[in-house]
């Protein structure tokens, strides 16, 4: 009885749905977090293309059959609203580009996190402590000696006490989809997809740039999902039943 292997493929499917969704729920409220989201749909396209169908008699290839894949995911980057907060080191990026971050390795990663700070050492950090980059990918030092008030200009130069200390650096990408998760707000960019300076970022100090989660669509999803979920499982305790029955008629 394949059949249940193929509805149990689906309900994992499912679970990973579950905590995909859970984990969007959970940064609604994260500055410049990015929802995940899945797709089926290419498994199945590619399938049919094959000349698979449900029915192995019916099919053009009948090894071919629809078999239900784990779920595809991808990163929705599209801007999450704008926030005013009045902090000086809060900055959002109006343009299509990301904030460069020196990560824990010391690999370059991006984010459109920008409550930022200051170390205790004068390094302008994330909310996770790492060093934001400059124009140059250094990391970027204030000196808190001077005082003075800290503004950041919409170019990303940025000025303590009315003088220029650095640049922030900020980068887009030809197809900015391909860019990996990697946790703490930031994403990292596979082998061969290059960054590209961008010279206006268009930076907005003050202000920050929410996540892109909507609550109540995540709601809605999370309902169909574990209907779908519940229902396979009915699907699946049939089948063992049945299966059951038939042993039982043989003995």
């Amino acid at each position: 009885m394949k059949e249940i292997y193929q509805v149990m493929s689906a309900a994992v499917g499912q679970e990973m749905r579950i905590d995909q969704i859970a984990n969007n729920l959970a940064n609604v409220n994260t500055p410049g977090f990015k929802k995940d989201g899945s797709v089926f749909l290419d498994e199945l396209q590619a399938r049919l293309a094959q000349g698979a169908t449900g029915d192995p008699a019916q099919s053009a290839n009948p090894a071919a059959t629809v078999w239900p894949s784990l779920p595809r995911t991808y990163t929705d980057l599209a801007n999450g609203p704008m926030q005013q907060t009045g902090r000086n080191l809060d900055i959002a990026i109006e343009s299509d580009g990301f904030l460069k971050v020196q990560g824990r390795d010391g690999q370059t990663c991006y984010t459109r996190a920008g409550n930022l700070a200051l170390a205790a050492d004068g390094k302008l950090v994330t909310a996770s402590g790492q060093p934001v980059l400059n124009d140059q990918n250094r990391p970027i030092t204030i000196d808190q000696a001077a005082g003075g008030e800290i503004s950041i200009n919409p170019d990303g130069r940025i000025l303590a006490n009315k003088t220029e200390v650095g640049r922030l650096g900020v980068a887009r990408f030809s197809d900015a989809t391909k860019l990996v998760k990697r946790g703490e707000g930031l994403l990292v960019a596979p082998a061969g997809v290059a960054a590209q300076a961008v010279e206006n970022p268009q930076v907005r100090q003050g202000m920050l740039e929410g996540s892109n989660v909507n609550p109540i669509d995540e709601m809605v999803r999370m309902i169909q999902t574990q209907r779908m979920y519940e229902a396979q499982q009915k699907i699946v305790q049939t089948y063992d039943d049945l299966a059951g029955k038939r042993i039982d008629a043989m003995q």
